[in-house]
């Protein structure tokens, strides 16, 4: 049974809403901060940032099996004051070629190439929060919205194309990194679990790393470095 993508983006929504994840009010919510002319600040406007890395996707239910890893991805946003920041670009350079198939021996991958990324209800809103001794990013589901979400065009010899729609609503661990001034997000057994809809079937999980940077432009305005406290 095949469903319309807003069917689908609306089941994801659904089930975030039951799932979102929420930081203890008795923890002081971390900040991001700029660096110029060698001082730290608290970001009070919008700075403008580039993620650059890969991610790895498996979705795995009642016999269907897909897993790929796409490199060389192009997603762009903001941070801001009070945490809060934006990813308003979610996109995957030529997916045919820098997003590979992961086989097995023991299982039929049903997703060997991409053929295109579709990204959904940009922008998507990000939001630091402390949890056990770590600094988080979490990308915020709006009440009401159908949610920030993804679909990936699977294109196979023996099963022809098909959508694997994922939502992106998760959270990562950010470490700062002090030398580059930068900002690496990645994966974690918090956030590895992600909502895929592939036909009627539900499930997923992924891993991922990106690096969080100044964009150029900000860096000749006179942005050195950014960091989360």
């Amino acid at each position: 049974m095949r469903f319309s993508l807003r069917t689908v983006l609306t089941a994801l929504a659904a089930i975030l809403a039951l799932t979102a994840i929420t930081a203890s009010a008795a923890t002081a919510a971390p900040e991001w901060y700029v660096k110029k002319a060698k001082t730290w600040s608290k970001v009070s406007t919008p700075v403008n940032v580039t993620f650059k890395g890969s991610y790895e996707l498996t979705f795995e239910f009642n016999g269907s099996y897909d897993k790929f890893k796409c490199e060389e991805n192009k997603i762009e946003g903001t941070i801001g004051s009070g945490g809060l920041g934006t990813i308003s670009t979610f996109e995957q350079l030529e997916p045919h070629r820098l997003c590979k198939g992961i086989e097995t021996e023991k299982k039929l991958n049903e997703c060997p190439s991409i053929e295109k990324v579709n990204a959904f209800n940009l922008p998507w809103q990000t939001d630091l929060y402390a949890e056990g001794g770590a600094t988080r990013a979490k990308i915020v589901h709006k009440e009401g919205a159908l949610g920030a979400a993804s679909e990936w065009t699977c294109n196979t010899e023996f099963f022809g194309k098909h959508p694997l729609v994922c939502s992106v609503e998760t959270s990562t661990q950010l470490t700062n990194n002090g030398i580059a001034g930068t900002v690496e997000s990645n994966s974690d057994s918090k956030s590895n679990k992600v909502w895929c809809v592939k036909e009627s079937q539900v499930g997923g999980a992924w891993t991922f790393r990106e690096i969080i940077r100044p964009t150029e432009a900000e860096k000749t305005a006179g942005v050195e470095a950014i960091k989360v406290e």
